[in-house]
């Protein structure tokens, strides 16, 4: 599925949709989505000198805020059941 265009959707309680471009991988298990912490390298006056020249989706963009993890209280941003769709008119 290299560079095929998809929306990605995280968990229901947040809705949060984005525009990715995915690609399949050995090294990634089937049924998994890797997506790389972040954050904000989307933003404008963010000073992350290689963020900033990679720009993109992070993970900090699809999780819910609100969902901590209850040993640590840290925000959850691994396990986070997703779908993802082919965008209308992209690929076959």
């Amino acid at each position: 599925m290299g560079g095929l265009k998809v929306h990605y959707r995280s968990c229901p309680v947040c809705e949060a949709t984005c525009g990715l471009e995915i690609c399949a991988w050995d090294r990634v298990m089937r049924g998994v989505v890797s997506i790389p912490h972040g954050w904000s390298h989307l933003y404008k006056d963010v000073r992350l000198g290689v963020a900033t020249k990679n720009p993109g989706v992070s993970v900090n963009d699809i999780t819910d805020n609100k969902k901590l993890d209850s040993l640590c209280g840290n925000a959850v941003f691994s396990a986070v059941p997703v779908s993802v769709a082919r965008e209308a008119g992209v690929g076959n």
